[in-house]
């Protein structure tokens, strides 16, 4: 009779989830051990002392990794991913995402539930405080729906608060967006966002490096957080205390060569306070999408956008019925928001949301006293 570890091939990608069942590894001592051994799979050959010796790693964790029983418990690990519909990516697949690929140490093994494309490598993170003001909410969305609109993939953590407005800014411009968890994918995490859950499954992926089982643990928000700005080219602040998670992200995104971008708020909020300290460290302060655009250079690259150079005609960009109205208020001259609200005929609370998005495009200005002008430039 053959046994299930004969029958089995065992692969890189056999060692690398292995590893990662262990209790006590992560990236960095995954990697170690690989490297020492000589790859992944070749760590559990290797005996308690040569483990300690050549790992560098303690008795507890090198009894750990011989009790595993290692091929039958990835087979294990496999078979749950399919009853619930997720699967694993490891470095030894050709699909795993190449931006998260080029970070130091990056994760050898990620679970993922719908698809990732070639297009997420052009992706922004939105990341923020889990109680944030209107004014918050509303930035979080408009951004994310803009980005969402010119081609950007918007990953971000699935937590209550600026998290749950950037995917659904992006779901709502039919855009991708990318959910990376902090826990295993056999759960949603909070429960309420289950229905946002499903829904960035269909328009995008929902990530995580932990075996399935796993709770959300507070040791682990972290890790996720580093998955975030690894999975980026950078990083939006929007709304963060000085002790938010968010921050966290934002140094993982510095560290990993990425841009840091803020969002000012209220300068006596306490849920800015963390991002104005994040732009008094470097991070750009942005106004609006062309401040993103122009740090990567991509302006003038959509059709509809502003172009970013000295002296290049701006382009109208594509406008929904509303804001094709405000546009026409606005082409005259500055109106207030009163006059503007009846000439458009909506009511001033939706206008102030559409005027928002404008401003945040670039296209609309706010002066005082409660007037708005159009930025042709």
């Amino acid at each position: 009779m053959v046994s299930l570890k004969a029958s089995l091939m065992i692969t890189p990608a056999f060692g690398w989830i292995g590893l990662n069942l262990v209790e006590g590894i992560g990236p960095a001592r995954a990697h170690r051990l690989a490297q020492a051994c000589g790859s992944p799979e070749k760590v559990f050959a290797m005996s308690l002392a040569e483990l300690m010796e050549q790992g560098k790693i303690g008795t507890e964790v090198a009894g750990r990794i011989k009790a595993l029983d290692w091929p039958c418990r990835v087979e294990e690990e496999l078979s749950r991913c399919r009853l619930v519909n997720c699967r694993i990516l490891t470095l030894a697949d050709e699909a795993y995402p190449a931006l998260l690929r080029q970070i130091s140490i990056p994760p050898p093994v990620i679970y993922l539930r719908g698809n990732l494309t070639p297009e997420d490598e052009k992706s922004l993170s939105i990341v923020g405080c889990r109680k944030p003001s209107m004014y918050g909410k509303e930035a979080a969305l408009q951004f994310a729906r803009s980005l969402a609109e010119v081609g950007f993939t918007v990953v971000s953590g699935l937590a209550r608060g600026i998290d749950a407005q950037a995917h659904q800014g992006a779901l709502d411009s039919g855009g991708r967006t990318i959910a990376v968890l902090a826990h295993g994918l056999d759960r949603v995490y909070p429960e309420e966002h289950r229905d946002l859950h499903d829904l960035i499954v269909k328009s995008g992926a929902v990530i995580s490096e932990f075996p399935l089982g796993t709770s959300p643990m507070k040791e682990n928000f972290p890790r996720r957080n580093r998955l975030i700005s690894g999975l980026s080219l950078g990083v939006l602040v929007v709304e963060a205390g000085v002790k938010s998670g968010a921050l966290i992200t934002a140094r993982w995104a510095a560290e990993q060569g990425r841009e840091v971008f803020a969002v000012p708020g209220k300068y006596d909020s306490p849920t800015s306070q963390g991002t104005h300290g994040l732009i008094q460290d470097g991070a750009k302060l942005v106004m609006n999408l062309r401040d993103i655009l122009e740090e990567f250079s991509l302006a003038h690259e959509e059709g509809g956008l502003i172009a970013t150079g000295v002296g290049l005609e701006s382009r109208l960009p594509v406008l929904t019925q509303e804001q094709l109205k405000i546009y026409h208020a606005l082409h005259a001259g500055a109106c207030h928001v009163d006059q503007l609200a009846a000439e458009c005929g909506q009511p001033v609370s939706k206008l102030l949301s559409e005027l928002l998005r404008l401003e945040l495009d670039g296209w609309v200005q706010p002066t005082p006293g409660g007037f708005y002008t159009w930025n042709e430039n």
